[in-house]
């Protein structure tokens, strides 16, 4: 398991390497994803301070629990836990919709509706402004993806409903997450440590990702490749065809009819009668066991509760 490990993070190293010698950190799409991860970890520093530390008393917990159980109903550890969790968690969406009420005081915030119109998505450049928020532009191409997605979840939920409205809305979030980066920004957050280790290991892991998926669609096999990669690892790619057969050994053909006719008639069954009748030294065990016969053999067999009967010459 260390050598497979090792062997993977050598890999790994090996593409990050290359995609540096080609100049894949300078591709756009590297850059706006690297732009992107960088604003949301802002954010989210900046989320974590404003909101403090957000503690529930027992108290609290007690009077949720009374309130939202029926009466008489024990508060056990773990009912304790799971509703301080809740609570918590309540307390935490309370206090962000408050704060961030207050992020855009003193921001200047302008947004373009008209440029979120999905009748105009096809012709709309990737560095149209769809919105401006404290001197920053927020453009078309840099939001493409979360307002699209925005819509189309929108009208999986309700097909009446708006797609600019949903888009809009996708809008504001990533708005207030501009500004907390901002915010962020300007408080001195990018010296965290913690900052600078998540962003040196997502621009890491991310240009490996981008350079490997560019790497595995210049190698894209042709067909006749892919047909002799299949021929010769069919073992591979396919599972051998097994049956399950149970043989009765007799030494006669008229010991074997007989059986045969006591297992059709359900006197017997097959197990029974390799037990009771086999002359394969471990029938007792087993019903399938023919090693060491030098001469002609009945056979009672059974394939998927069809019975026949024939010769096994083991020579």
């Amino acid at each position: 398991m260390r050598l497979v490990l090792l062997d993977r993070l050598i890999s790994a190293n090996l593409i990050y390497l290359d995609a540096l010698r080609k100049g894949v950190d300078q591709e756009p799409e590297y850059q706006q994803a690297i732009r992107h991860f960088t604003q949301g970890m802002r954010a989210e520093l900046y989320l974590e301070n404003l909101l403090g530390d957000v503690t529930v008393s027992d108290e609290e917990i007690e009077t949720f629990y009374k309130e939202s159980v029926k009466p008489g109903t024990e508060l056990t550890p773990d009912a304790r836990l799971q509703n301080g969790s809740v609570l918590r968690k309540q307390k935490i969406e309370q206090r962000r919709a408050e704060r961030c009420e207050q992020l855009r005081q003193g921001v200047e915030v302008t947004i373009f509706q008209k440029n979120l119109e999905e009748a105009r998505d096809d012709k709309r450049a990737d560095d149209v402004v769809v919105a401006e928020a404290g001197g920053e532009e927020i453009t078309w191409g840099e939001t493409r993806g979360i307002l699209v997605g925005a819509g189309v979840a929108a009208t999986h939920r309700d097909p009446l409903a708006m797609v600019v409205d949903a888009r809009l809305k996708a809008l504001q979030r990533e708005i207030d997450t501009r500004v907390m980066a901002q915010k962020a920004r300007a408080a001195g957050h990018n010296e965290d440590p913690v900052f600078q280790a998540r962003l040196a290991e997502y621009r890491k892991s991310r240009l490996i990702n981008i350079h490997r998926a560019m790497l595995a669609r210049d190698m894209a096999p042709t067909d006749e490749e892919l047909e002799a990669c299949f021929a010769e690892n069919r073992h591979r790619f396919t599972v051998p065809e097994f049956r399950r057969v149970q043989m009765v050994v007799l030494k006669t053909e008229e010991e074997a009819q007989d059986i045969k006719r006591r297992i059709e008639t359900g006197e017997m069954n097959m197990y029974e009668g390799a037990q009771r009748h086999s002359i394969v030294p471990d029938a007792k065990k087993t019903s399938v066991i023919l090693a060491g016969y030098s001469r002609a053999a009945y056979l009672c067999r059974s394939l998927k509760k069809r019975c026949s009967l024939s010769v096994l010459d083991t020579e």
